[in-house]
């Protein structure tokens, strides 16, 4: 568990990829509402309009009552399956009347003669507690109504659930679709980094030559240069080390040197003039050797 709260690239692209999902999610549903709630009335009642015209030159072909009232159910029954199909709460209903207001077809219980709210201009219609939204088209021989009883909050319901529905499947589906092949590019993508890490870890600490430069990747090869330029920086000053330790070596060997003979010569000295020279010699040698080494600890502060 406490993988998934470390600071890594992988968890970081792959919570990216699930908030830019979020975002494409919300946007298209916010486009796909908009779409489909704008004018949404004026679209619903021109597609039933151009239904109902379309019956009613259908109807109009067919030369008795009988042949008209089979093909209406059949149509009613295709529009209950749909209905079905699509969940919603009732099927419009198709009504067929002649020009003297006598009933061919109800799909509901009307009486024989068409009722006067459905023969007046009005939009709806009420019958048996229940309201419905009539359109009609009238024929050369007959007059036809669809009516239906599901509300406007109903059919906005029903969208939405199916704008939702439908586009969070696509989603679903798509995100391990895309997430696969990012997890793969990262993957190999950080390989090369695997590869300089441990070859970093199995170096010998006296090894500074540069790396081979096997970076493929473009954004990776700054990176390489930089720590081949770094290990040539310790080079040269590993060499400008050695090269100060050997000069300050060979500047003290000579008043120690010095020093060494004219403690012998002190101590085998019979004379007070021999004492005094061999003195001499050893604080002139002592006072050379801490002038190198101040110079050497000038130096020292100098170069760090």
């Amino acid at each position: 568990m406490k993988r998934w709260y470390r600071q890594t690239l992988a968890r970081r692209i792959l919570i990216t990829a699930m908030l830019a999902f979020v975002l494409c999610f919300a946007v298209i549903t916010a486009f796909n509402f908009y779409q489909a709630f704008w004018n949404h009335d004026s679209s619903v009642e021109a597609g039933r309009k151009a239904f109902v015209e379309s019956l009613s030159q259908s109807l109009s072909q067919f030369k008795t009552d009988d042949q008209v009232r089979a093909a209406a159910e059949g149509v009613q029954r295709m529009i209950e399956a749909q209905t079905a199909q699509a969940k919603r709460p009732d099927a419009p209903h198709i009504l067929v009347w002649t020009h003297n207001g006598h009933r061919v077809y109800a799909s509901i219980g009307l009486p024989t003669q068409r009722p006067p709210g459905l023969a007046s201009a009005a939009a709806s219609f009420d019958w048996g507690g229940q309201r419905y939204t009539v359109t009609s088209v009238t024929s050369p021989r007959y007059t036809v109504d669809v009516i239906d009883s599901t509300p406007i909050s109903s059919s906005y319901r029903l969208i939405i659930q199916d704008l939702l529905s439908d586009l969070l499947v696509k989603m679903l589906i798509a995100f391990p679709l895309v997430l696969l092949p990012i997890w793969f590019a990262v993957h190999t993508g950080l390989r090369p980094l695997g590869a300089l890490s441990d070859g970093l870890h199995s170096r010998s600490v006296n090894d500074l030559t540069p790396f081979a430069s096997n970076m493929r990747y473009e954004e990776l090869q700054p990176m390489m240069r930089a720590i081949n330029e770094l290990m040539e920086r310790l080079q040269s000053k590993i060499r400008q080390e050695h090269s100060f330790v050997h000069d300050a070596a060979h500047e003290l060997q000579t008043p120690l040197a010095v020093i060494a003979n004219q403690t012998h010569v002190l101590a085998a000295a019979t004379t007070i003039e021999e004492r005094a020279e061999a003195h001499r010699s050893a604080e002139h040698a002592v006072e050379r050797a801490g002038h190198v080494v101040r110079q050497m600890l000038i130096l020292s502060r100098l170069d760090s």
